[in-house]
């Protein structure tokens, strides 16, 4: 059984890598469908599903723009429903009695199928109805401490920014100075005695002029990387970065014609390795299984 915070990081990861997918980033496009790959063999209850809120994001990207994701989430979702018709089914016969895997789906009762059906259903649709719940039976005083545990962990750009820190040039373009105030919000969170005298609003500016050099219009493809570049610069474990491009180790074109395996922080590289080697490991099996089916053909 996977554990909830490895499926959180996987499902995350796969719906960034979705949302830089539908700037036709084709390397985000292929390490989603690697990412799902991992998650259709990954064992899970309703009740995991739930707490992670695993299968709402994954049923999501069933109903994106990218073909490919979509075919592949819609496997990871059925994948999950067999999954937890089984531990269903399981649960209400005992283990000890249960024939194979495939049998168990076949000969399982409509109301295990049914109850199984409704747990995954509930677990990819959330409840707001239990969060708000949970909130109102929370004691005031915990409720409002939690409350500002919470605030606290939020990154506060003007306060990172400091009384040195400017807004970012304007340039009449209403699109282009809002993404040229977004790229600022992330390099704000240098703390100022990191920054080399250099202004956040001013590196924004320049990196946004950067991107727009580099596709020439305001169109899809810019898009797709202020999204990437904005994810990447507020990426709350990726402080190296921003500290680089506000410095000048890395200038603005430069990190516009950077990979997205280059933008990111080292945990998530760590991350997609570990996610490369078991996809590589799935299809070595992959392989040896058809090895040994074409025997007895």
């Amino acid at each position: 059984m996977i554990a909830a915070v490895e499926l959180a990081k996987l499902v995350n990861s796969a719906v960034e890598s979705a949302k830089a997918a539908e700037g036709k980033d084709v390397a985000e496009q292929g390490r989603c469908l690697d990412i799902l790959k991992v998650l259709q063999k990954s064992l899970v209850t309703a009740a995991l599903l739930k707490e992670t809120d695993a299968g709402k994001k994954i049923n999501r990207l069933t109903k994106g723009n990218d073909s490919k994701i979509a075919a592949a989430a819609i496997q990871v979702v059925q994948a999950w429903k067999d999954c937890v018709k089984r531990l269903a089914m399981e649960s209400a016969g005992g283990v000890g009695s249960m024939p194979s895997i495939s049998s168990q789906l076949s000969l399982g009762t409509a109301a295990s199928n049914g109850a199984a059906d409704a747990a995954l259903q509930q677990a990819a649709n959330g409840s707001q109805q239990d969060g708000q719940s949970a909130q109102l039976n929370t004691p005031a005083p915990k409720r409002q401490q939690q409350q500002q545990q919470q605030q606290q962990l939020l990154p506060k750009p003007s306060q990172a920014a400091g009384a040195t820190s400017r807004l970012p040039p304007k340039t009449g373009d209403p699109k282009r100075d809002k993404i040229r105030q977004l790229l600022c919000d992330g390099l704000s969170l240098v703390p100022v005695d990191q920054r080399a005298q250099q202004d956040p609003g001013e590196v924004a500016a320049e990196v946004e002029a950067a991107i727009l050099q580099r596709f020439g219009a305001t169109g899809p493809e810019y898009g797709a990387k202020v999204r990437s570049l904005s994810f990447n610069l507020k990426d709350a474990s990726n402080p190296d970065l921003r500290a680089r491009v506000v410095t000048g180790q890395i200038d603005p074109q430069q990190l516009v014609d950077m990979p997205a395996e280059e933008l990111a922080s080292d945990q998530k590289k760590n991350l997609n390795q570990k996610i490369r080697q078991e996809a590589a490991a799935e299809a070595v099996r992959g392989q040896a299984q058809q090895a040994s089916t074409d025997m007895f053909k």
